[in-house]
Formats: structure tokens, sequence, C-alpha cells
């Protein structure tokens, strides 16, 4: 019950029950102070709110008596209570109005709203209200922790969120939403606009493409009214591609996430591109020219269309990646590749198989005339010289076409065709082209079986070295041998060597066989020198590829230095396009092997392309004719006006003369006759085995049995 101040002029105490019962009920605290700020009325509530010991409230208690029992507490701060008593009755004495919050030591928020009370305009004295809002206060705080964490989130997600509601106005957005939109500050100065605004400022600067803006905002806001989950990918004018999912809420909002996907697209782009095209060139691989190989015998087959496979091999590239390094060989790769792609029409594939394989798919084609044209131009502008970092470089190649559906009606079979025609190019000279035909595939398949009986020769023991001597023209006196490579093989038998060495020099099996070559022919010196058959002179083919390798000084030098071999009794034999290749790279290797006091010959002279005037830049010691200009030199008068400007042409430049492939007793007095020093031939000896030229070479030394004295072999008439 409420304590008042018994007043004559109030009525009935059934009316002072009323009020004392409505203010006990009321959830606030309730207190009324008179004009000299004695308490008049107050509520249970007011008690509890301010903690107040119901002993010390009672009617006409003066204000500061009641706020001393907080203030001792410390509720208004550090500092003297009664300072703080005295500040805050002068506050209530100026009878204003405030409304305002506190938070009690307990946690207790209450909402402090006070008023002047005024009865027939003059004032009687101040009401306040007590409300306690803790539990609204702590949901406000929920709602807002919530809140902050919801907008944490939005603009932490990797990626544009905007949420609209029924009426497809914008609630919420985050700044990634703007960022990945181009959206300017100035559409959002008025607060958040609406999707129509934010769909006319799109159309308008052609974010959907061309179109009239006032169409295609109609149409878009139909869409969105369906309020139809979705997700799709929409690229910008700038090229950023945007993932964009959208999902109606419950409550009718509907809420739409943009994700920037361009960098995934970018590296689905790259990976798709790696899988479909070679790294190195750009060009196809492999899987797109089986791929479109398949397509086109298809095509092919259902309309009845002709098409051709170029298979493409550079003939000097191993060369250059090995001399020049794999830097300078991928740079020119790169090279053949533009120069592929732009002599083709674009309906036409160019793939890279690998190393220095290139193919080419010509759609279209009906008469073998237009694939010889586009064969040729292909050879003439791969063949015309590279620049290379400061190098020029020359790689032509040679091409081998099969044709569908002539050659093969399959993919496989017509690259395979293609890659035997290709071999036959080489076998013809390389720097050409040449179709497939079914005696080119058997050709093919006979050069893989000797291939790979090859690789097996070594490892058997299945190598000879055979001899063949030489001979001074003068008297006949033997004065040499060349050594000779022979195969073995135990089911077909001697192999000649121009089926197999080339195979060697192509798959480089050449530089093992040539090392065992240097070594076996060596130490067959030694073994005749220390059986008497001294002097002789071996001579020893060394391949183009040998050249190129600088390993061989360090074998040449342990060879000398092993079998006591003296100068003039070793000799290399080099054929003219060997060194023609890389002529100042081969000059200054045979310059290196010249000063181990090993001689020099060019082996094949005249069948080469090359500049006489290079000559005088080797360090020859001899020069050796060719057998096609001798074979005929008693009969052809060109042939021997040939042998005897070469001759003269040697005598020149201080270089003796061998003539190869002497083959009659005219032959050898002619070339006597013309100033030749060296024959070698038939007429003869053929080439034999060490065991069985040895008696032939003690004849031809007029060396008697073992521990004899022989005669002097030297014709007066010789120098």
């Amino acid at each position: 019950m409420p304590h008042q101040t018994p007043d004559p002029s109030l009525p009935a105490e059934l009316q002072i029950a009323y009020l004392g019962g409505v203010l006990d009920h009321l959830p606030q605290g309730i207190s009324v102070f008179d004009a000299e700020l004695k308490l008049l009325y107050w509520n249970a509530h007011f008690l509890e709110v301010l903690d107040l010991p119901a002993d010390a409230v009672h009617a006409g208690v003066p204000f500061e008596d009641l706020i001393m029992f907080p203030a001792s507490r410390g509720e208004y701060g550090p500092g003297d209570p009664v300072e703080h008593v005295r500040a805050r009755k002068a506050l209530a004495l100026r009878f204003e109005a405030h409304r305002f919050e506190r938070t009690r030591p307990n946690g207790r928020t209450h909402l402090v709203s006070g008023e002047p009370l005024l009865i027939d305009g003059q004032l009687a004295g101040f009401i306040t209200t007590y409300t306690d809002i803790t539990d609204r206060k702590r949901m406000e705080e929920a709602l807002q922790i919530s809140h902050a964490r919801l907008r944490s989130i939005i603009d932490n997600i990797p990626g544009g969120v905007t949420l609209f509601d029924d009426n497809l106005q914008l609630l919420a957005c985050n700044d990634m939403l703007r960022r990945l939109l181009d959206f300017p500050d100035a559409l959002f100065a008025n607060g958040l606009p609406s999707l129509e605004t934010l769909f006319r400022f799109n159309a308008e600067r052609g974010e959907y493409g061309p179109g009239d803006p006032e169409i295609i905002v109609r149409d878009l806001l139909a869409r969105a009214r369906q309020r139809i989950p979705h997700i799709f990918e929409r690229v910008r004018p700038d090229g950023t591609v945007l993932l964009i999912q959208g999902q109606a809420l419950q409550d009718g909002s509907f809420v739409t996430v943009y994700t920037d996907i361009t960098e995934l697209r970018r590296a689905e782009e790259r990976l798709n591109h790696l899988a479909h095209h070679d790294p190195l060139t750009g060009l196809a691989n492999r899987l797109t020219l089986d791929e479109h190989m398949r397509m086109r015998v298809a095509e092919g087959t259902r309309d009845q269309r002709r098409f051709a496979v170029l298979f493409l091999d550079l003939d000097r590239f191993k060369t250059i990646n090995d001399s020049l390094g794999h830097q300078m060989g991928d740079a020119l790769l790169v090279m053949v590749g533009r120069r592929l792609h732009a002599a083709v029409r674009q309906t036409d594939l160019v793939a890279r198989l690998g190393g220095d394989e290139f193919v080419v798919v010509l759609s279209a084609v009906e008469q073998e005339a237009s694939i010889a044209h586009v064969a040729a131009k292909i050879l003439t502008a791969l063949s015309a010289p590279y620049v290379v970092n400061g190098e020029v470089l020359h790689a032509p190649p040679s091409i081998g076409i099969s044709v569908f559906p002539d050659d093969a009606q399959d993919a496989v079979s017509l690259l395979r065709n293609a890659d035997t025609a290709m071999y036959h190019a080489k076998a013809q000279g390389r720097a050409n082209y040449q179709f497939y035909s079914e005696e080119l595939n058997r050709s093919a398949m006979a050069r893989l079986d000797l291939e790979r009986k090859l690789r097996n020769a070594a490892a058997g023991g299945e190598f000879e070295l055979w001899y063949q001597p030489q001979y001074r023209a003068c008297d006949g006196q033997a004065i040499g041998v060349e050594a000779l490579l022979r195969w073995r093989h135990p089911q077909d038998g001697l192999i000649p060597p121009d089926r197999f060495i080339p195979i060697c020099e192509d798959n480089g099996m050449i530089l093992d066989i040539g090392r065992w070559v240097m070594e076996k022919a060596c130490a067959q010196l030694a073994s005749w020198r220390n059986a008497g058959l001294a002097p002789l002179r071996m001579a020893i083919n060394v391949s183009a590829r040998q050249l190129r390798d600088t390993r061989i000084i360090d074998l040449l030098r342990a060879q000398i230095e092993r079998h006591g071999i003296g100068p003039g009794e070793l000799e290399f034999e080099v054929t003219e396009s060997s060194v023609m290749e890389r002529p100042d790279e081969a000059a200054f290797i045979l310059g290196r092997i010249k000063a181990l006091g090993v001689s020099l010959a060019i082996d094949d002279f005249g069948t080469g392309h090359s500049s006489l005037a290079y000559l005088k830049r080797f360090p020859l010691d001899r020069l050796k004719i060719d057998r096609s200009f001798v074979s005929d030199i008693e009969h052809d008068c060109n042939d021997a006006a040939i042998v005897s400007a070469a001759i003269s042409l040697a005598h020149g430049l201080g270089l003796e003369v061998v003539a190869e492939g002497v083959e009659s007793a005219v032959q050898w007095a002619q070339l006597k006759a013309l100033g030749c020093d060296e024959l070698q031939g038939y007429h003869f000896s053929r080439p034999l085995p060490a065991e069985q030229l040895e008696p032939l070479l003690r004849a031809a030394l007029n060396l008697p049995a073992a521990g004899a004295t022989p005669a002097d072999p030297r014709d007066p008439a010789c120098p």
C-alpha cells in the first residue's frame, strides 16, 4: 500500500485505496516529490529499483536522504557521496523533464523518466518513473551482436551479396558487390536502391549487351518477380566472369550471391589448352591430332572426301640441338611452328608430335598436284635460313605424305604411312617430299627390323673390322690399310655397310660403334707393328656425328699413348659432306686432331656440293678421289679430266691423292700417269679380316717369314 499524508480535501478512503492499488500494480517504480522535494507517493517497485531500506522510505522524507543510499554505494561514480547528493539535488530543483538509462551495479538497467507535476499551472512537485528495460536491452544487444556478425560474414564473403524484399527493394548488400559490378557511390547516395534502379543502370551502360534499355529492364523485372531459384554465369564487358546464384527465402525476400570465377575459368582454359596443345610451340598436340584425324576420317567416309597427312622431320635438328644446346633448339622449333602455321590454310591442322616431328592435316584436297603444291610451299618456307640469337641455322624438312582413302582408311595407318614416306624422303637425299606407297611400307618395315637387330649387335659381338690395303702408285708398295666396319648377323650373315651405317648415324649408335672401331684399329696397328709389318698407316673413317663429339680428342689421345702410335701412323678419313655441315667447327676439331700427330684425309671427294675454297681451311694431308670417277676413267674423257683436275688441285694445296675403286691394271697405269700418289681397290685386294690380310701384307712389303731379313722394298723410281 502507498504511504500518503492525510488530506482533508480528498474523497473517501475507497478512492485512496484504488489509487494505491494502481500504483502498486504498475510494473515501473514510481516516486512523487512535492515542490520542496519531499516524498509524497511511491510504490514498492520504487524501493526495489533504488534498493532502498523500507524503514528509510516514508512520507515527507527529503530527496537528498533517499539518494544518499545509492551515492554511498558508489552508484554515481567515484568521489564524495555528499558532493554527488548536492549536485543531484541542485539538478532536481530545476524541475526539468528528463529521460535517460541507468544501469545499477546488479546489472539491471532502468529507463528513468521524470516530468514536473503541475496543478492549475502551478508547480506542485515532480513525478518519476523507473522502467526495468534490462531484458529489452539484452535483446537489443543480442540483436546488435547478431547483426554485426551477419554483417561481418556478408562483408567477408568472397563474393557480392544482395538481399531484396518482396517489393524488390534492396535491403542489404556488401562492398564486394559494388566492386564486382562496378557500381558508383552515387547510385547509393540516397540509400539502398531498388532492383529496378540497378537493372536500369546496368542496361544503360550496356552491361546486358545491345538493345533498348527499357525493354531489357522490363523483361528482367518480370523474371525477378517470379522468384525462381537460379544459377548461371555472366561475362561482364571488362571480361570478369561472375557465377550468380539466387534463392528465395520464406519471408518473401530473395538473396543472391555473386562470385568472381574469372581466374577459375582462365585456369580451366589454360589447362584445356595445355591438354590439347604443345606447350613449347602452341600447336596442336598428339591428343588433338588424334581427335581431328578421327573426325576427318568420319567426314571423309560419309561425304566421300579426300584429305592428306604430311609427316615432317627436320633434317639437321639433332645436330643443332646437340651442338648449340636445347635452348637454341627450342627457339628454332617455335620458329618452325610459326612458319608451318603460316604456310597452310585456316581449315588445316598443324600439330607437333614431339622433338622435331610435325604433322599437317590438309582438309578437302582432291588432286595430288594440290597436295604437292602445299608440300613444296612448306618445304620452301622451312628451308629458308633461321636467325636464332644471332646464329644463322638451316633445318630443312623431309616430308612424307599419305592420302585418305587411297593409302589407308583409319587415322593410325594414315599417320604411320606418312611417317614411312618421310623416311623414304630422307633416303632420297633429305629436304624433299615423298608420297606413300606399299613398296615404301615394306622398305620401312625392313629398316625397323634392321634397327632392332642393330641394338643387339654390339652386345652380341657381331661387329668385325676388316682392312683394305693402300699402295703407292709408282711401284705398288703397300703403305697402309683402311679399317672398314662389317656386321655379321647370326642368321642374315654379312650385312652391307651402306644398309646399317646410315641407321647408326640417325639413331646415334655411331658414337659407341666409332669408339669400338678406333680402339680395335689402334690395337691392330700395334699388333702388326710388333709382328714386323711396318711401316703401315692405319686409316679410320670418322662420321660427322663423331666430329661433333669433343670426347673424340680424349679418346684418340688415350689410344695413341696406350699403343705408342707415332706421327703419321694413324689417319682419320672424313667425308666432304661431314666437314661442310659446320665448316668452322670442323676446322677447329680437325686442327686439334692434327696436333696429336694424326694425318687427315678427305674421303669421297667430288661427290659433295661444297666450295673448293673451303679445302684450304682444313689441315688435310690427303684427298681421296671417289670410285665413281675412277671406274670409267679409261673410257670416259670427262672422268679423266675431272681426276686430272682434282690431282692438280690437291698437289697445288700440298696434298697427296689417293684413288679409290681401282679395279684394273689399265686404271692403275692411267692414274699413275696422271700423277696420283696412292691407290686402293679390288685390283690389289678386297677388304679382308686381319688374319687373312697379314700374309698379303707380308708379300706386298717383301717380308719373308718371321725372323728373316727383308729386302729393301723401295723402287728407285719412287720418291
